[in-house]
């Protein structure tokens, strides 16, 4: 779970990088595959941060307290659908103040600090299984794991 909670916000630090990198000079058609690219690396990097999140309320919820993981994964849910509205007027406040690649370089910034305090606080050990599935088990012919029956 750390592991993909790092690897997604490397990923937004260096798409929002590559977005601040957009040449005016470019022609239309390659401005606009160079940000679909960019904005498709940064949906990559939310989807792994995502993953990541909703892993940890499993983790850090009591065992069959299946209530309080609901509540939880609404909680999660509603704060992100409240971040993406105050992400909207923070990156238009951005813009307007600090013009497009000083917004954006003011946003990697910002998420370069979360990643360094998850490198910093993020337990290593959070998610990860307590014991591993042996690998012949992984690719068990049984007609319990095929679901065959």
């Amino acid at each position: 779970m750390r592991f993909t909670l790092v690897l997604g916000l490397v990923l937004q630090v260096v798409a929002l990088a590559l977005l601040a990198l957009l040449n005016r000079e470019w022609g239309v058609a390659l401005s606009v595959a160079y940000v679909m690219g960019c904005q498709a690396l940064s949906g990559i990097a939310k989807d792994l941060t995502k993953m990541s999140a909703k892993s940890a309320v499993k983790v850090l919820v009591p065992k069959g307290d299946d209530s309080g993981l609901f509540k939880w994964v609404a909680v999660l849910t509603g704060s992100k659908n409240a971040l993406k509205g105050a992400g909207f007027f923070l990156g238009g406040f951005l813009l307007s103040v600090f013009g497009f690649r000083g917004g954006l370089s003011i946003m990697a910034t910002g998420v370069l600090v979360v990643l360094l305090l998850v490198l910093a606080f993020l337990p290593a050990a959070i998610g990860q299984a307590k014991k591993k599935a042996a690998f012949t088990g992984i690719l068990s012919n049984s007609r319990a794991s095929t679901g065959c029956h």
